[in-house]
């Protein structure tokens, strides 16, 4: 994962954030179970590599702690999709999906991939090799907002702080043991 640049003068973090607070959203994910059905078009390597996954940490009892938790916004529905096109001209790519993550203080989510909308997952994986995947901070930085992947440890991050992933389906992970709620935007694309 590397820093790709700074996009506070370009987009309206500002604007975005008061939009996500104003939000009645109650989207929250509680907890991590393996029970979800993937459709037939996922490879088997994929289930296996998800099961690979989720089982240890459900074997250790993350799934029965209810600390684990994160609230998603949806683009469309809890916030305007422009800013899907702006981020997508940051780093030179074809908008795709996105999302927002809200950790609130206290909350930790461990090491795992990220599974995509069932209506997305096909056209993800027909287009795996053109995938651009990058994850923005918003809003001003906090102390105790902790977000790791693939080796890289973010915390303090300015405002507007744009990652791009090495791996679109790494492993990551995330807790915020600070007092204000943590946010990050999601953004896949696909190269040009």
């Amino acid at each position: 994962m590397k820093l790709v640049g700074n996009t506070a003068d370009i987009i309206d973090w500002d604007g975005l954030y008061a939009t996500i607070n104003a939000s009645k959203t109650d989207n929250w994910v509680r907890n991590l179970t393996y029970d979800m059905e993937l459709p037939d078009n996922i490879s088997e390597t994929y289930k296996r590599d998800q099961y690979r996954i989720f089982y240890p940490l459900m074997k250790v009892g993350y799934h029965e702690m209810n600390h684990i938790r994160w609230r998603v916004f949806q683009p469309g529905i809890d916030f305007d999709t422009a800013i899907n096109d702006q981020l997508a001209e940051f780093v030179g790519c074809e908008p795709f999906y996105s999302w927002i993550s809200c950790m609130e203080p206290g909350c930790m989510v461990p090491m795992h991939m990220d599974t995509y909308r069932i209506d997305k997952m096909k056209e993800y994986y027909e287009n795996k090799d053109r995938v651009v995947r990058c994850t923005a901070h918003f809003p001003d930085p906090s102390f105790g907002h902790v977000f790791l992947c693939e080796g890289t440890y973010c915390h303090d991050e300015p405002k507007g702080n744009v990652y791009m992933w090495d791996d679109p389906d790494a492993l990551h992970g995330g807790c915020n043991f600070g007092i204000h709620k943590k946010y990050l935007y999601n953004f896949l694309g696909f190269r040009l």
